[in-house]
């Protein structure tokens, strides 16, 4: 036996022997891609929430050194298909190295994409992320060595932003859904935009249920979770939701939302013209899992590339399917009740055709809308220094013209 063991290992020795012998080139290249792979994860052990360039070129060698040895086997092989897929491969790394060059060797990110750790059903697993009940967030911006702005969020029990100024004489709601300029990044509780339309009225009490990343999908998911009439005290009253143009690539999970901010957002497919809840992005979409790999690929951020390449008719049609079955929702869990998209003005938005085909498809769908995009010649005296958000003379502003227009409406 012991004999048989000895024979075989001598055997396979040869034989290992022969074959580095034949292919020295390959096997060079392929341990040493093996090596420096090794020292890229040594270095990269060094830091937890980074990537920093010398683990990228690390990587970078690696990659070409293992590449090439592959190339070199199955060419040696004569399996030439095989071989020029590798040769393929190579190009487009040698592609990725020159746009890593080009782009200064940017430090990556170190992202894992991990959900947070709460219950099912907890509002926050709901909507992909809420603010702290009952809490008084501060937040600080800094933009070098100046203070871009310095604010507090009051958060009541139910996770969304105090309106100060609650007057129990008033008989109707106003709700404001949206993201950040709706909630009010960088103002004061008494300087947001749902705090502005309740001072320009003396009947409407705000509520304001924005926060920031938010998209369309965030509101249904809101109304989908909560009977919001349970918490809400006036039975008759207007919804607001305050579109910003950006919601329709958070809406759909589009690579560049979904990596900054959006992987625990509320995820939907539509059946039958109806938006379905599938989970979150993370976890009911296999796209995101490609989209975790390749969105810090330096040939895509180079040529500014983000999936999908461009807004088609289904990103439309599930946008105005989630506004449709929010206002469905609105005005199953109040009585006498209005809903609007209100069209916010912003640096850029849509194409003039992309605008106008989206206005004809809520027309289409019976939703109405306050076009809000031209009332001003939106430019740096509307925002906070620094910072892109309205700052707090705009929001008065769009406060009470959204005002004016709705009285005009009744």
């Amino acid at each position: 036996m012991k004999n048989s063991f000895a024979y075989f290992s001598r055997a396979t020795g040869q034989k290992l022997i022969s074959f580095i012998s034949r292919h020295k080139i390959a096997c060079i290249a392929l341990l040493t891609g093996g090596v420096l792979w090794i020292a890229s994860s040594a270095v990269q052990s060094r830091h937890e929430s980074i990537i920093p360039p010398v683990v990228s070129l690390l990587n970078y060698t690696a990659y070409f050194s293992l590449l090439t040895g592959l190339f070199q086997l199955f060419n040696k092989a004569n399996k030439l298909g095989i071989a020029r897929v590798f040769v393929f491969a190579i190009l487009l790394l040698v592609l990725e190295v020159v746009c890593f060059f080009l782009l200064g060797m940017p430090t990556k990110e170190h992202n894992e994409f991990i959900s947070g750790d709460v219950e099912p059903d907890h509002i926050a697993a709901r909507l992909g992320g809420v603010p702290f009940g009952d809490s008084v967030l501060h937040s600080v911006k800094y933009v070098g060595q100046d203070i871009c702005f310095d604010v507090h969020y009051t958060i009541n029990s139910e996770c969304i932003r105090v309106t100060p100024g609650y007057d129990s004489t008033r008989n109707e709601h106003a709700l404001f859904f949206g993201c950040s300029i709706a909630f009010g990044e960088g103002l004061e509780d008494n300087q947001t935009l749902a705090y502005n339309f309740q001072q320009a009225s003396d009947t409407y009490n705000a509520y304001n249920y924005a926060f920031s990343g938010y998209g369309t999908n965030h509101m249904l998911a809101r109304l989908q979770y909560q009977d919001l009439s349970e918490h809400v005290k006036e039975e008759n009253g207007t919804a607001f939701y305050v579109f910003f143009w950006d919601h329709i690539y958070r809406s759909i999970g589009a690579m560049s939302r979904y990596t900054k901010w959006g992987h625990d957002a509320p995820y939907y497919t539509l059946e039958n013209g109806k938006p379905i809840r599938n989970g979150s992005f993370k976890n009911g979409r296999f796209a995101s899992k490609i989209f975790e790999e390749i969105y810090q690929l330096n040939t895509l951020k180079y040529f500014d590339v983000d999936f999908p390449l461009k807004l088609n008719d289904s990103h439309y049609q599930m946008l105005v399917a989630l506004i449709k079955e929010s206002k469905a929702i609105y005005e199953k869990q109040f009585k006498e009740t209005e809903f609007y998209v209100l069209l916010y003005p912003t640096y850029e938005g849509p194409s003039d055709w992309s605008f106008v085909k989206f206005k004809k498809m809520l027309d289409k769908e019976n939703i109405k809308y306050i076009d809000l995009f031209n009332v001003i010649n939106f430019g740096p005296e509307h925002t906070l220094v620094g910072d892109g958000h309205p700052n707090k003379e705009t929001s008065e502003l769009i406060g009470k013209e959204l005002f004016k227009r709705i009285l005009e409406m009744k």
